[in-house]
């Protein structure tokens, strides 16, 4: 399973801005492999991440800055959510994969909170 900075829970307060999280996905070690993400032999070539808030609003530009790839991590900067504002939030991750497959994963524990 792809790992979520130790599946941790990011709170976003106003003022956060620029916030980098990693996202790791393992990659198989040979074709049985059963234990990790990735197909084997594959790597992640593009992604495409956006944000939704938990009444299914597209929050992209609101809470994403921007995003980066190397080879299976994906770094994801974050903003707090000024114009959608308190809420629970999920990211959606459509990855492309070495070799031209896709794959989809969500990550729904972000939270906006005026703390």
């Amino acid at each position: 399973m792809p790992s979520f900075e130790g599946n941790i829970t990011v709170v976003l307060q106003p003022n956060d801005k620029d916030v980098s999280y990693r996202y790791s996905y393992p990659i198989k070690t040979s074709v049985t492999d059963a234990s990790e993400y990735l197909p084997y032999g594959t790597t992640i070539s593009g992604v495409t991440v956006t944000a939704w808030t938990s009444a299914g609003v597209n929050a992209t530009t609101d809470m994403i800055t921007g995003t980066s790839v190397s080879t299976n991590y994906i770094d994801v900067m974050l903003q707090y959510p000024s114009s959608n504002g308190v809420g629970d939030y999920t990211l959606r991750f459509i990855l492309t994969l070495s070799n031209s497959s896709t794959m989809e994963t969500d990550f729904d524990r972000i939270i906006a909170r005026d703390l």
